[in-house]
């Protein structure tokens, strides 16, 4: 589904909630910045190519976050056919599997090596970069996912 491979895009990017800290103090120092540099600016007491400088930045954080990383993830969902197929997962304490009709995969827990979850999904990581998405509505109850999250003992929890 699209909209679950667009939300796995957001939180793949997450930042760990410590780096997510460090860039909240980053962007405050920017928009501040931004503000002393354009108000000199305007008053013409500043150079303009620094106000320049720190409006670009704003908005290509703004554009990259609101086009830049949808337009990706949309060409991707496209490109990779799999990804548009229904699939089905099963889970024991020893592997998982996701399956559609196009093949398997079974992996024991212990090759993830990493995983993520949001509100509404959980990313399982094979390596930094490749994930399997598990939409939490797969799950029939709140015991279910608990048991789920219970195979992830073993698997280091990011974000």
């Amino acid at each position: 589904m699209w909209g679950d491979y667009l939300r796995s895009q957001y939180l793949h990017f997450r930042p760990r909630p410590w780096l997510a800290v460090v860039g909240i103090v980053i962007l405050v120092l920017i928009v501040w910045a931004s503000y002393v540099t354009i108000s000199d600016w305007l008053s013409g007491a500043g150079p303009w190519i620094l106000a320049a400088i720190c409006v670009v930045s704003l908005l290509y954080i703004v554009l990259y976050v609101g086009v830049i990383i949808p337009i990706s993830a949309y060409r991707i969902f496209k490109q990779q056919k799999s990804l548009n197929l229904p699939f089905s997962i099963e889970a024991s304490s020893e592997v998982f599997c996701s399956f559609n009709e196009t093949g398997k995969i079974t992996m024991p827990w212990s090759h993830f090596v990493k995983w993520k979850e949001s509100e509404k999904l959980l990313l399982l990581y094979h390596s930094d970069i490749l994930f399997n998405l598990v939409p939490k509505r797969l799950f029939q109850s709140d015991a279910q996912l608990n048991e789920f999250r219970g195979f992830l003992n073993d698997v280091r929890r990011v974000g």
